[in-house]
């Protein structure tokens, strides 16, 4: 049995894959529109040699609200974005009720409830994309890892906000 979920980001589309075999995570920049034929890419991508064949696919983000009757009679659920967070941040260890902040092209901030529900509290479109693109224009194209330790290693008694 091989269940795989999605998560269509404004950057990054983020694909986790589980089977008897275990649990395999995937990020590809991200494309739009979405499809089910894009999403059938990623899964192809990720290994999933038979997509319509999976047990159950989960896609949340981005415009994947629209693709609820596009995949026939495949088992593909469309999860809220705030639920996904709520869910995500409560299997993290966070004790519900809980505030989650999720970090991605934009910051969203979620309060989880004890059945695992989101509720929206507040967001922002500046995030990790924004971070990435302007880190891109100043230095060059560099990894996550390396502008990490960048900024780790500077002073901030020196910022000028």
């Amino acid at each position: 049995m091989v269940e795989a979920a999605i998560d269509c980001g404004g950057t990054r589309t983020k694909v986790i894959v589980v089977s008897t075999e275990g649990e395999k995570q995937f990020a590809f920049p991200s494309s739009r529109p979405v499809t089910p034929q894009g999403i059938d890419d990623l899964l192809a991508q990720s290994g999933v040699s038979d997509p319509a064949g999976l047990a159950r696919l989960a896609l949340t983000g981005g415009a994947t609200g629209q693709l609820a009757d596009a995949f026939g009679d495949r088992a593909v659920s469309i999860v809220d974005e705030a639920d996904a967070t709520a869910r995500g941040g409560i299997l993290a260890g966070a004790a519900a009720p809980a505030i989650i902040v999720c970090l991605g092209t934009g910051t969203g901030i979620v309060l989880a409830d004890e059945d695992g529900r989101g509720s929206r509290l507040m967001g922002s479109g500046v995030g990790g994309g924004t971070f990435l693109g302007l880190a891109e224009l100043m230095l060059g194209e560099r990894p996550v890892a390396e502008l990490g330790s960048l900024a780790a290693s500077g002073d901030p008694a020196a910022y000028d906000l």
